[in-house]
């Protein structure tokens, strides 16, 4: 009778050893307990300006943007933590984590990791979003599934600006400028140079201007008339590779061919390019949301002078070591009256005597 009381408890005992585990399976179902994760995503760094990803090669500014997700478990017991994100560009992290890992964050403690985006130098401009998921899925070391917690998201936005850059510039047509010459003296040609440029943008736009100018260097004088040019060249699609374009600027000047003063020449010329982004393309100083590019060049020269002027007025000029004189205006107007008068008197006289 003992063994067969024995044998019952030793029946009982292994029947609660298998019923225990899924009691508690059961009981633990049924919690209504949610432990929730603290996440907080933000901006690490700040310069040159929050929130923004330097893509341009040709700036001290390149940088990579930085943040950080902070993930805080307020609650006394262990959190696994599931996380996953969507995002366009390229993403390293520490410590690793790969997209939909889970990690553990122990109880009344914080884990931190810290995101740096980067991009390739032609990455279009443009507000990209980061979007992290965070879904408690186990609590308890693990062993509690939670499957009435709910995820939650955090929410960054980079961007990116548009930029645009001149490479390479080369005068394909520079021999006018070797020297002053004197057939500058009336003279109409074309600058031309090849300009390698490229940006990240859809659409560039370049801007080149060409000033020409011939000022007397002692009497501070404007000399003869000049004339430059401008142009303007709108390219769109397939700017995200470096481009060689010819560009032509015309100019002319007509300049006198008696000289009183040496004579400075002055040609100058630029090229700017930028890219057509819309709104975005509001210039600042140092961060320019619409980074561009500008190359400037000139070219001087003196044309010595061919004659001399005198204190009356007079100008002497000078030619194959001979001086012809040349009269100023107020002298050569008294010579024409004094012949228009002696013509006069002669011709009265001969009326008179015939």
């Amino acid at each position: 009778m003992k063994s067969i009381e024995n044998c019952n408890i030793f029946i009982i005992f292994v029947s609660m050893l298998f019923v225990s585990p899924f009691v508690l399976i059961t009981s633990a179902q049924t919690n209504p307990y949610a432990p929730e994760i603290d996440v907080n995503c933000y901006y690490y760094n700040s310069y040159p300006e929050e929130g923004v990803l330097i893509v341009r090669p040709d700036t001290r500014f390149y940088t990579e943007e930085e943040f950080i997700c902070a993930f805080y478990n307020q609650n006394s017991v262990d959190l696994t933590v599931e996380i996953s994100w969507t995002w366009d560009l390229e993403l390293s992290i520490e410590p690793a984590l790969s997209n939909g890992d889970s990690i553990v964050v122990l109880g009344n403690s914080q884990v931190d990791y810290y995101f740096d985006v980067d991009g390739d130098q032609y990455t279009s401009p443009a507000d990209y979003e980061f979007v992290l998921t965070s879904l408690v899925t186990h609590y308890g070391n693990g062993l509690i599934p939670c499957d009435s917690c709910e995820s939650q998201q955090e929410n960054l936005i980079i961007t990116v600006y548009p930029w645009a850059t001149i490479w390479d510039y080369e005068l394909t047509k520079n021999d006018i400028f070797d020297g002053c010459k004197e057939y500058l003296i009336d003279e109409k040609d074309t600058l031309s140079a090849n300009i390698s440029f490229s940006g990240n943008s859809d659409e560039i736009e370049i801007i080149s201007t060409l000033s020409i100018a011939a000022t007397y260097i002692d009497i501070n004088e404007s000399h003869g008339e000049s004339e430059g040019s401008s142009s303007t060249i709108t390219i769109q699609n397939d700017v995200k590779k470096i481009h060689t374009m010819q560009i032509d600027l015309e100019f002319s000047i007509d300049l006198n061919e008696i000289r009183i003063d040496d004579t400075e020449i002055i040609v100058w010329w630029d090229y700017s390019i930028y890219p057509t982004a819309g709104e975005n393309c509001d210039i600042a100083f140092i961060l320019s949301k619409c980074d561009g590019g500008y190359y400037w060049d000139r070219i001087d020269c003196t044309l010595e002078k061919n004659a001399e002027k005198t204190e009356d007025g007079t100008i002497i000029e000078t030619k194959d070591d001979n001086m012809l004189k040349i009269p100023n205006v107020s002298s050569l107007l008294t010579i024409i009256v004094v012949l228009i008068s002696g013509i006069y008197f002669r011709q009265s006289d001969f009326e008179r005597f015939s």
